[in-house]
């Protein structure tokens, strides 16, 4: 039977059925060593059973397969997806390599969950719309368009760039540090843009929030010409506008 196709829960009600059926032999045939062997070899299919669920989780790639082979050696065999059967996963001696491969299922499920907030990351920002609204009352298309909605963008930034930080004190870290620090950056320069945009955002600069309206992804928003540059000299402005004006 191919790996694939395995279910755990039917691999265990067909050994419940065999062990029933030996049981019901006559006697005389349960008083060969071959009977008692049969019925040891089911025994011990069975006992592993719970772990032929914990490698079928989705958690359990074939990186993790591959390592699994590669620690334990079954008589020389390589890990195929599409060619590994249940013989092969228990030619792997289960029950005797249970550490290494508890090991193995706990890195593995560890990753998932640092996957899954990977994808989380990536669809938040991926499609993050910036929220627009007209600045005049007319709103024709010359209006200015503002940002709103800084609370929401800012407090998920903020949130997503803990848990980056925070990911790489787990031990399964390192498969995923490339997406997970290019992230970081986007996210970090996401947040040191926009902390400057809303102060210059109370006076007009229509230059920029054109390009911004025609393209309002956050990520687009980055790729603007200068946009960091042109925004800082703004704000420089505007404070010795303030503090002349003070003055």
């Amino acid at each position: 039977m191919l790996w694939t196709s395995v279910q755990p829960r039917k691999v265990r009600a067909s050994l419940d059925g065999l062990i029933k059926m030996t049981k019901e032999m006559p006697s005389r045939m349960r008083q060969y060593a071959a009977f008692e062997h049969v019925q040891g070899v089911l025994r011990q299919y069975l006992k592993v059973n719970p772990m032929l669920a914990d490698l079928k989780s989705e958690a359990v790639r074939d990186r993790h397969w591959t390592k699994i082979f590669k620690e334990l050696r079954p008589g020389g065999k390589r890990y195929s997806r599409v060619a590994m059967t249940l013989g092969d996963v228990w030619d792997l001696n289960l029950a005797a390599s249970e550490a290494v491969i508890k090991e193995v299922i706990a890195q593995a499920q560890g990753e998932m969950a640092l996957e899954e907030f990977l994808k989380q990351v990536r669809e938040t920002w991926t499609g993050y719309q910036l929220e627009l609204v007209a600045y005049n009352s007319n709103g024709g298309s010359n209006s200015c368009r503002l940002i709103r909605g800084w609370d929401e963008l800012f407090a998920k930034c903020s949130e997503n760039l803990n848990s980056l930080q925070a990911m790489r004190h787990s031990p399964y870290y390192r498969e995923f540090e490339e997406e997970a620090s290019a992230w970081e950056d986007k996210l970090n320069r996401v947040h040191v843009l926009f902390d400057v945009w809303i102060d210059v955002q109370r006076h007009e600069f229509f230059a920029v929030m054109r390009k911004v309206y025609k393209q309002p992804t956050v990520l687009d928003v980055l790729n603007i010409p200068n946009v960091q540059k042109s925004l800082e000299r703004l704000a420089e402005l505007l404070h010795k506008i303030q503090k002349a004006l003070g003055e």
